[in-house]
């Protein structure tokens, strides 16, 4: 079998295979003679097929066969694949059956412009015919096409979005593998909310199905890659939050404020007068109104969350009877058998909306640690990090004014304590959600909250950042403060 011709035709390139004129070029057949049908009866068949190399035919078989006189190419029941009967013969009651090479066409699909596409690999048809990669083409028994993996030589262009509207658009080689590693790091990020939101989440790529993505096969199409913020956080030593048994997902992207809620902050978005102890007489060089807000209580602390979400036109994040206004709730309680106290106390949160809240106790350990294992937040040495009984002169200072944790936080440990979000439990277990306890936990009538950080009253034991607390929701007192977060990234909503 030889190829005829070739030619392109409206941008395909087709070859035309044929079979060869029949012409037995073995010897000892030399005296064969070739038949429409056969002249008597045979019990032999010898098979030949077409060897398109030698431009003859090689011996395929030889078998037992009963053919009757009369028994043209029809008879011949034999099927080889690729391969079509196309004469007989005979000497005595010997009978030869020549298969050609089947006729086929091979169709190769080309770009319309080929100087501005790249063959990247074969994919057509197999014998068998399966759509496979092909490293070579076999003769197969039927028409077909084979493409080529032709995509256009030019630039691509990905569009990298985080969930809190950031982007990142770069330009690659097409049918390149994309690494996903380095395309927003810290560096990149500039606004104070973005950089924070590291500090509670880490930064996972997804594909359209939000499936982990750690990098883009090759392609040659523009695409859309989006971020998911997720941090799946393994048991900690010395941890009674992140405990044997219990892996906690932190489901979103959370800024956390860099320090503790202010009493000028305090006073400026509730509009009252300043509720702290300390509200006068700060420490040398320090100024008042830059101290922590404290002898605050949980629903205070609820209050000042929401009002300031509206304030700064956010959602809010607290709701009592489906009532997201603190104006509408009515006043604040003070004591468990305050009016209202059980509609405060049914007080529900939705951490998808991106309003101020306090944060989980999970969530507050996380960024207390800040990556290390050390006895206080962001050192080995107490006095270096936190304000506490030995080197506060009994008095809470300006936010600010000692080192910071690895996350940039201040004052994790000490100068106030900090109240959570979570229902207090003394003992949390493997199936505690991140947000906390489900079960309230009541003391002397009065429903229990986690409180985490010290304070400038407390010795080292109890400022330890592993130490956990908590208070009466209703207790207002000159060691509790508070310090909030904001959900900036939640998982994606997906469109094609």
């Amino acid at each position: 079998m030889n190829v005829k011709k070739s030619f392109i035709l409206s941008g395909i390139l087709i070859f035309i295979f044929t079979a060869c004129k029949p012409h037995v070029s073995i010897n000892e057949y030399n005296d064969i003679e070739y038949k429409s049908a056969l002249t008597s009866d045979c019990s032999t068949l010898l098979v030949f097929t077409e060897n398109t190399s030698s431009n003859g035919y090689d011996l395929y078989s030889t078998e037992s066969i009963t053919l009757k006189a009369g028994s043209t190419v029809n008879d011949i029941t034999k099927q080889i694949p690729g391969f079509t009967v196309s004469f007989i013969g005979q000497i005595d009651q010997t009978a030869y059956a020549f298969y050609s090479r089947n006729t086929i066409t091979a169709t190769f699909k080309l770009p319309h412009e080929s100087k501005d596409f790249v063959v990247k690999g074969k994919y057509g048809t197999d014998i068998s015919g399966v759509h496979v990669n092909l490293e070579t083409v076999k003769f197969p028994a039927e028409d077909i096409t084979i493409s080529e993996n032709w995509h256009k030589n030019h630039k691509i262009t990905v569009n990298f979005k985080t969930n809190y509207g950031t982007s990142r658009t770069k330009e690659f080689d097409c049918c390149t593998e994309i690494p996903l590693n380095s395309f927003i790091t810290k560096d990149e990020i500039t606004t104070e909310d973005e950089r924070n939101a590291l500090t509670i989440g880490t930064l996972q790529w997804i594909d359209s199905n939000n499936q982990p993505l750690t990098k883009i096969e090759k392609r040659s199409e523009d695409l859309e890659v989006r971020a998911s913020w997720k941090t799946i956080v393994s048991p900690q030593k010395n941890s009674n939050v992140f405990i044997e048994g219990r892996t906690v997902t932190l489901p979103y992207g959370v800024w956390i404020s860099p320090h503790e809620v202010t009493q000028k902050e305090y006073v400026n978005i509730t509009q009252k007068s300043n509720p702290s102890f300390n509200s006068s007489n700060p420490a040398n060089e320090e100024i008042q109104e830059n101290r922590p807000v404290e002898q605050i209580n949980f629903f205070d602390a609820v209050v000042y969350c929401n009002l300031r979400s509206i304030a700064e036109g956010f959602t809010p994040c607290y709701s009592i009877n489906n009532e997201a206004n603190p104006e509408n709730w009515g006043e604040i309680p003070v004591k468990y058998d305050s009016d209202g106290y059980e509609q405060w106390c049914a007080v529900s949160c939705d951490f998808t909306a991106n309003g101020y809240r306090l944060p989980t106790e999970a969530e507050w350990e996380f960024a207390a640690l800040a990556g290390k294992n050390y006895p206080y937040s962001g050192s080995e040495t107490l006095n270096s990090v936190g304000w506490n009984n030995n080197n506060s002169a009994g008095i809470s200072h300006e936010i600010c004014q000692l080192e910071p944790n690895d996350f940039n936080l201040y004052d994790m440990t000490g100068n106030v304590s900090e109240w959570c979000w979570d229902l207090y439990n003394a003992e949390l277990f493997d199936s505690t959600p991140f947000n906390g306890p489900s079960e309230p936990y009541f003391e002397n009538n009065n429903l229990k909250r986690s409180s985490r950080g010290g304070s400038y009253g407390a010795n080292a034991t109890y400022n330890n950042v592993y130490k956990r607390n908590f208070s009466d929701i209703t207790e207002r007192v000159r060691y509790m403060g508070m310090r909030v977060c904001r959900t900036i990234a939640t998982e994606p909503e997906v469109t094609e």
